[in-house]
Protein backbone atom coordinates (compact mmCIF):
# COMPACT_ATOMS: atom_id res chain seq x y z
CA UNK A 1 0.00 0.00 0.00
CA UNK A 2 1.37 3.40 -0.84
CA UNK A 3 0.60 6.81 0.35
CA UNK A 4 0.91 10.18 -1.49
CA UNK A 5 0.75 13.73 -0.77
CA UNK A 6 0.20 16.12 -2.68
CA UNK A 7 2.88 19.12 -3.77
CA UNK A 8 1.32 22.28 -5.35
CA UNK A 9 4.89 24.26 -6.90
CA UNK A 10 1.99 27.17 -7.95
CA UNK A 11 -1.94 26.78 -7.86
CA UNK A 12 -2.04 28.39 -10.86
CA UNK A 13 -0.72 25.77 -13.03
CA UNK A 14 -1.91 22.34 -12.80
CA UNK A 15 1.16 20.79 -14.39
CA UNK A 16 3.07 21.68 -11.16
CA UNK A 17 1.35 19.41 -9.31
CA UNK A 18 3.05 16.17 -7.84
CA UNK A 19 2.59 13.29 -5.68
CA UNK A 20 5.57 12.42 -3.86
CA UNK A 21 5.66 8.79 -2.47
CA UNK A 22 5.83 9.47 1.47
CA UNK A 23 5.14 5.65 3.01
CA UNK A 24 5.19 2.43 1.62
CA UNK A 25 3.09 -0.12 3.99
CA UNK A 26 4.39 -3.56 3.41
CA UNK A 27 2.56 -5.80 5.93
CA UNK A 28 0.25 -7.91 3.62
CA UNK A 29 1.95 -10.54 1.34
CA UNK A 30 -1.15 -10.66 -0.63
CA UNK A 31 -3.30 -8.44 -2.54
CA UNK A 32 -5.14 -5.30 -0.51
CA UNK A 33 -8.87 -5.07 -1.39
CA UNK A 34 -10.36 -2.78 0.55
CA UNK A 35 -9.11 -0.07 3.28
CA UNK A 36 -10.49 2.93 4.96
CA UNK A 37 -10.38 5.58 7.46
CA UNK A 38 -11.74 6.34 10.58
CA UNK A 39 -14.00 9.36 11.81
CA UNK A 40 -11.07 11.52 12.07
CA UNK A 41 -8.11 9.86 9.83
CA UNK A 42 -6.63 8.82 12.64
CA UNK A 43 -6.43 5.25 12.13
CA UNK A 44 -6.81 3.13 8.78
CA UNK A 45 -7.75 -0.63 8.54
CA UNK A 46 -6.27 -2.76 5.00
CA UNK A 47 -8.31 -5.60 4.39
CA UNK A 48 -6.04 -8.60 2.19
CA UNK A 49 -6.95 -11.86 0.19
CA UNK A 50 -5.58 -15.45 0.26
CA UNK A 51 -2.30 -14.61 -2.86
CA UNK A 52 -2.42 -16.83 -5.55
CA UNK A 53 0.27 -19.07 -4.74
CA UNK A 54 -1.51 -20.10 -2.06
CA UNK A 55 -5.09 -20.93 -3.34
CA UNK A 56 -3.14 -22.83 -5.88
CA UNK A 57 -1.31 -24.91 -3.87
CA UNK A 58 -3.46 -24.73 -1.13
CA UNK A 59 -1.03 -24.76 1.68
CA UNK A 60 -1.59 -23.61 5.36
CA UNK A 61 -1.74 -20.40 6.54
CA UNK A 62 1.02 -18.14 6.89
CA UNK A 63 1.32 -15.49 9.52
CA UNK A 64 0.69 -12.02 8.33
CA UNK A 65 -0.65 -13.19 5.09
CA UNK A 66 -4.11 -13.86 4.20
CA UNK A 67 -7.51 -13.19 5.29
CA UNK A 68 -6.31 -10.42 7.77
CA UNK A 69 -7.33 -6.89 8.31
CA UNK A 70 -4.31 -4.57 9.72
CA UNK A 71 -5.27 -1.48 11.72
CA UNK A 72 -2.41 1.77 11.12
CA UNK A 73 -1.90 4.37 13.50
CA UNK A 74 -1.40 6.92 10.54
CA UNK A 75 -0.85 9.87 13.22
CA UNK A 76 2.14 7.74 14.45
CA UNK A 77 4.14 7.40 10.82
CA UNK A 78 1.62 4.41 10.45
CA UNK A 79 2.52 2.65 12.39
CA UNK A 80 0.98 -1.22 12.86
CA UNK A 81 -1.24 -1.37 15.79
CA UNK A 82 -3.03 -4.18 14.97
CA UNK A 83 -3.43 -7.55 12.93
CA UNK A 84 -7.23 -8.93 13.02
CA UNK A 85 -7.48 -12.47 11.75
CA UNK A 86 -9.64 -15.77 12.11
CA UNK A 87 -7.62 -18.33 14.04
CA UNK A 88 -9.07 -20.95 11.51
CA UNK A 89 -8.71 -19.15 8.15
CA UNK A 90 -12.27 -19.02 7.61
CA UNK A 91 -13.00 -15.64 6.46
CA UNK A 92 -11.63 -15.73 2.77
CA UNK A 93 -10.77 -12.87 1.07
CA UNK A 94 -11.61 -9.12 3.41
CA UNK A 95 -13.88 -7.82 0.42
CA UNK A 96 -15.08 -4.68 2.29
CA UNK A 97 -14.26 -2.21 4.96
CA UNK A 98 -16.26 0.85 6.92
CA UNK A 99 -15.48 2.80 10.08
CA UNK A 100 -19.24 4.04 11.39
CA UNK A 101 -19.26 6.19 14.86
CA UNK A 102 -22.37 4.94 16.36
CA UNK A 103 -21.46 5.94 19.75
CA UNK A 104 -19.08 9.49 21.18
CA UNK A 105 -17.16 6.75 22.87
CA UNK A 106 -16.28 4.20 20.17
CA UNK A 107 -15.14 3.02 17.08
CA UNK A 108 -16.71 0.49 15.26
CA UNK A 109 -15.43 -1.39 12.76
CA UNK A 110 -17.57 -3.06 10.33
CA UNK A 111 -16.11 -5.84 7.25
CA UNK A 112 -17.57 -9.03 5.04
CA UNK A 113 -15.46 -11.50 3.43
CA UNK A 114 -15.34 -13.50 0.79
CA UNK A 115 -17.00 -16.04 2.89
CA UNK A 116 -20.03 -14.59 3.30
CA UNK A 117 -19.18 -13.40 7.14
CA UNK A 118 -19.77 -10.11 8.23
CA UNK A 119 -18.09 -9.18 11.35
CA UNK A 120 -18.14 -6.34 13.64
CA UNK A 121 -15.25 -4.99 16.24
CA UNK A 122 -15.18 -2.21 18.18
CA UNK A 123 -12.57 0.23 19.93
CA UNK A 124 -13.28 2.62 22.98
CA UNK A 125 -11.36 5.79 22.06
CA UNK A 126 -9.88 6.20 25.56
CA UNK A 127 -8.77 2.50 25.73
CA UNK A 128 -5.24 0.59 24.04
CA UNK A 129 -5.57 0.91 20.74
CA UNK A 130 -6.81 -2.55 19.95
CA UNK A 131 -10.05 -3.76 18.75
CA UNK A 132 -12.40 -6.04 20.18
CA UNK A 133 -14.80 -8.74 18.99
Amino acid sequence: MYVYEVTIANASNAFLQRYRLLIVLVEHNGPINSFAFNYNGSFLVSGGEVPAFQRIYQLTHLPGDDQTVRVWDVINHFRLIQTIADRNCRWGQIKCLKFIALDAVSDWLFFGTGRGRFLVYRRIRKSVMCFIR
